[in-house]
């Protein structure tokens, strides 16, 4: 897989005043993890923004703090909850010789002929998978082709999926990943009986209460 680079400086100001870093086009980290002591890092955020959003937590990251090169994984990322753009990292230090758990996204492609000729229903039970590798074996997503689900009934399920070399899955192998189900046709009608019911009725109600509310008044 590629590795990604990012540089960060060492950073001084920490607590509640890191808001003076934000103001200044700065994005607050951590690094942490290991036998080392945390780091308070700071990252240029016009720079570190594209990286961050489209990095996932399998993503090996190369982060230069300084002279220093720490290999770490992206453990949490925290947004501005009103402009969605990142406000505080936290970066997990690796060992690239020791094995470590994490998640992958699935990445879905293609178009399932299940639902495109049968017209059938999509249905995604699972968007991603744990799994355990050492942390230059890491994919930073795995590709699932929905065009094997060619028919209603058909599924994919984990242990279909080829993850990549050195990579244990620990996600169960029987659990569903993708499978196509009939459309609930018989339920679409009821629904359609049921407005069209309703749309019948009210007026029908409009009327009565209108009725009963010119007798009131002629009492």
């Amino acid at each position: 897989m590629e590795e990604i680079q990012l540089i960060a400086n060492k950073r001084t100001i920490v607590g509640k005043q890191v808001d003076l870093l934000r103001r200044e086009g700065l994005i607050p980290a951590i690094v942490y993890g290991g036998d080392e002591d945390p780091i308070p890092v700071e990252l240029n955020a016009k720079d570190a923004t594209k990286i961050l959003n489209q990095t996932s937590a399998s993503t090996l990251i190369s982060l230069k703090v300084g002279k220093e090169d720490h290999k770490v994984l992206l453990r949490d990322i925290q947004y501005d909850v009103i402009k969605r753009i990142p406000i505080h990292a936290d970066f997990l230090r690796v060992n690239m010789d020791t094995a470590i758990r994490t998640t992958v996204p699935i990445d879905f492609v293609g178009e399932a002929p299940g639902v495109k000729d049968k017209g059938g229903v999509l249905v995604i039970e699972v968007d991603e998978l744990e799994i355990e590798a050492l942390p230059g074996d890491l994919p930073d997503k795995v590709i699932v082709d929905l065009e094997v689900l060619k028919d209603i009934d058909s599924i994919i399920i984990v242990g279909d999926i080829f993850v990549g070399k050195g990579v244990k899955v620990l996600t169960d192998s029987k659990e569903y990943v993708a499978h196509i189900v009939y459309q609930e046709i018989e339920k679409i009608e009821e629904e359609k009986i049921e407005e069209v019911v309703a749309a019948s009725v009210e007026p029908e109600l409009v009327e009565r209460a209108r009725h009963e509310e010119f007798e009131d008044e002629g009492r």
